[in-house]
């Protein structure tokens, strides 16, 4: 009796272990999953929220990382988890309860992300188009050679370094000059700014004060004091 006492103890103590080791490797399974489904979801719906609403200076990418990300660190640790349980002989209830919270997280992720998409604007900028163009002109003093001064500019997109040559140039009575762009905005663009080189390294920033939802174009401001002795206005019309 004594000797089968003891085997008895050794076989619930043997599968005792097996069974820690099953979910200890469970646990590290749905923490590495977890983590590559988080930041892997986090990081796409960054792109693709900063795809269709523009970066907004990054705000876009950072609410897709962080509002999304953690719907796909939770499914993902809960597959991982409930994956090396269920295959390595752990409780088959636990496998798949959580197997099937992994599935629902994912799907209430899925389905915030399509609801986000389809809440956007049908005017918003997409890649394929925008529903107005921005027009602007500064007026460099007559000591700045325009022929020297490259510009770019910062918000709803990709930061575009001044590289550009303008491609309006108009020289006045005063021997100042005055040059000409225009970019494409979205109907509720985030803030856009002009920046300037003059020596190819010192930047100067103008600032356009065009935020939140745009429902009409605008007119020509008036001139505005800016960096440099350099004067700016700006307009608004509609891409078509």
């Amino acid at each position: 009796m004594r000797v089968n006492h003891i085997f008895a103890c050794t076989l619930s103590f043997y599968f005792y272990a097996i069974s820690s080791v099953i979910y200890l490797l469970a646990l590290l399974a749905g923490l590495l999953a977890g983590a590559a489904f988080g930041f892997g979801t986090g990081f796409g719906a960054a792109e693709l929220f900063t795809k269709i609403g523009g970066s907004r200076e990054g705000a876009n990418a950072m609410g897709g990382f962080f509002f999304i990300g953690p719907f796909g660190l939770v499914a993902g640790f809960l597959a991982g988890f409930g994956a090396v349980v269920r295959y390595g002989g752990g409780s088959t209830a636990i496998a798949k309860w959580s197997l099937l919270g992994g599935g629902v997280v994912a799907a209430l992720g899925a389905i915030l992300v399509l609801f986000l998409i389809a809440s956007q604007s049908p005017g918003r900028f997409s890649g394929g188009g925008a529903a107005f163009v921005l027009e602007y002109e500064l007026e460099l003093p007559p000591e700045i050679d325009p022929a020297q001064v490259k510009y770019g500019y910062h918000g709803e997109g990709p930061e575009r370094v001044p590289s550009w040559t303008f491609p309006s140039v108009t020289r006045r009575d005063n021997g100042s000059h005055v040059v000409a762009s225009s970019m494409e905005m979205s109907d509720s663009p985030s803030s856009r700014t002009i920046l300037l080189s003059l020596d190819g390294t010192k930047v100067l920033r103008f600032g356009i004060p065009v935020a939140g939802y745009v429902t009409s174009a605008a007119d020509w401001t008036e001139w505005k004091e800016g960096d440099g002795g350099i004067r700016y206005r700006w307009q608004l019309r509609g891409s078509n």
